[in-house]
C-alpha cells in the first residue's frame, strides 16, 4: 500500500565522438542525463560544450550554500509608487548574489538551482531576516512601508516558518502588517495546493 513514483532519465554519450576514455564518456552521459530531467521525453544526447555549463552549475550549487555566511548576498529594493498621491507605500526585495570569482550571478540562475537542490530554505531564512532588519532601519528613519519578500512553497511546508517570522518581527519591533510574502511562480507550478 505504498505509492511509488518512478522516473527514468536517459543520458547518452557516444564513443569516440563524445569522449575517448570511459571516464569521459560516463561523465558526459551523466551531464546528458541531468539535462534530460528538464525534457518531456527524459532522453538527451550529450551536447558539446555542456561540460563548462555543468561545471559552473556544480560550482554555484556548492558555493551557494556558503553565500550568506560569506556576505555575498544582498537585497535590492524596488519601490512601488502609489500614483494617486505619489507616495512609496510598498517595496519589493530582490535578492542578488555577488560571487567572489564569477561576479554577479543572475537570480534566474541561482534561485532555480537553490530550489532544485534544497538550498532555498537557507536563502529564504537570510532574506526574511535581512528584509525585517531593513524594515526596522527604515522605520527608525520615519519611512514606514510594506515589504514584499518572495518565498517558495517548500518554505510554506516548513514547520518553523511561522515561529521564526514572529520571533524576528518581535526582535526588530516590526508590525506583521508591514511584511508581505509572495510565493514564487515556479513553486506554485509544482505545488498548486
Amino acid at each position: 500500500n505504498v505509492e511509488m513514483r518512478l522516473d527514468c532519465r536517459i543520458g547518452i554519450a557516444a564513443y569516440p565522438l563524445d569522449g575517448e576514455t570511459a571516464e569521459e564518456l560516463v561523465r558526459r552521459a551523466g551531464i546528458a542525463m541531468h539535462d534530460a530531467a528538464q525534457l518531456p521525453g527524459r532522453l538527451q544526447v550529450y551536447q558539446h560544450g555542456r561540460d563548462l555549463a555543468h561545471q559552473r552549475q556544480v560550482r554555484l550549487i556548492r558555493d551557494l550554500r556558503r553565500a550568506a555566511a560569506n556576505n555575498e548576498l544582498s537585497l535590492h529594493y524596488q519601490p512601488k509608487l502609489d500614483l494617486r498621491d505619489k507616495q512609496v507605500r510598498q517595496a519589493e526585495a530582490l535578492l542578488r548574489w555577488q560571487h567572489p570569482q564569477l561576479g554577479n550571478v543572475s537570480p534566474g540562475e541561482f534561485i532555480e538551482l537553490a530550489e532544485r537542490t534544497g538550498s532555498i530554505q537557507t536563502l529564504t531564512r537570510w532574506v526574511i531576516e535581512e528584509g525585517i532588519r531593513q524594515l526596522s532601519e527604515w522605520n527608525a528613519r520615519g519611512l514606514v512601508v510594506q515589504l514584499s519578500l518572495n518565498i517558495s512553497a517548500d518554505d510554506l511546508l516548513g514547520a518553523d516558518l511561522h515561529e521564526r517570522v514572529l520571533r524576528l518581527l518581535d526582535l526588530y519591533g516590526i508590525a506583521a502588517e508591514q511584511l508581505i510574502f509572495e510565493i514564487t511562480e515556479s513553486a506554485i507550478m509544482r505545488e498548486p495546493e
